[in-house]
């Protein structure tokens, strides 16, 4: 089985993690808020899109 050394796992754990601080410091504004966790999910959401190929492919990606 081929690995390939990539930093998209790690990104794509972190994007939850950087945004948490943001969605506290903007819990009052839940129209704000709802944008955050929106942006986030759609980074994650290419992130993890764009190493679903050479998943498929029998690759694994590893940081």
């Amino acid at each position: 089985m081929d690995q390939i050394e990539s930093i998209k796992p790690l990104l794509a754990v972190l994007v939850s993690m950087f945004v948490i601080p943001v969605l506290v410091s903007s819990s009052r504004k839940p129209n704000v808020r709802e944008a955050w966790t929106f942006a986030a999910g759609t980074v994650k959401f290419f992130l993890v899109v764009s190493m679903l190929p050479a998943v498929l492919n029998g690759k694994t990606i590893v940081f």
